[in-house]
């Protein structure tokens, strides 16, 4: 494995310090929990749309339904780890491994145990002696 920089082996997280004059934590706010942010606003914002959550997602105050529950959840998935990943990329790699088969064989997918294997069309070539006729048969 070649390494041409250090940001290749330190995975260094991006964080705000400032806007313009005004100083935030000195530790910083992650740019990723931003993000999250954002998503989990949008989320819900449109949840109140939806036929069965829009009626209890609107009886939230507006301030819980846009602020702190998003902040809330951006909280949570900016700190969680799973086995150094974060979030996003291990949800991505949970889908990935159901959405890839179990079993391979000749890099396709092999039928389930149990299965019943049944052929595909057959062809039969009767009548192959020199200078007879040669009927086709297709068997389903």
């Amino acid at each position: 494995m070649e390494v041409r920089g250090y940001g290749q082996v330190f995975e260094l997280e991006r964080r705000i310090y400032s806007i313009d004059s005004l100083r935030l934590n000195p530790g910083g706010i992650p740019v990723r929990s931003i993000g999250y942010f954002v998503i989990a606003a949008f989320a819900l914002a449109a949840a109140t749309r939806l036929p069965f959550l829009g009626p209890l997602a609107a009886r939230l105050p507006w301030y819980l339904r846009l602020i702190f529950a998003p902040l809330g959840c951006s909280l949570a998935l900016g700190t969680t780890r799973v086995e150094g990943r974060s979030p996003h990329h291990t949800a991505y790699a949970i889908v990935r491994y159901y959405a890839q088969p179990r079993c391979l064989a000749g890099l396709r997918r092999c039928s389930r145990a149990g299965g019943i294997w049944q052929p595909g069309a057959l062809v039969v070539l009767t009548g192959g002696a020199p200078g007879g006729a040669i009927a086709a048969v297709e068997l389903s």
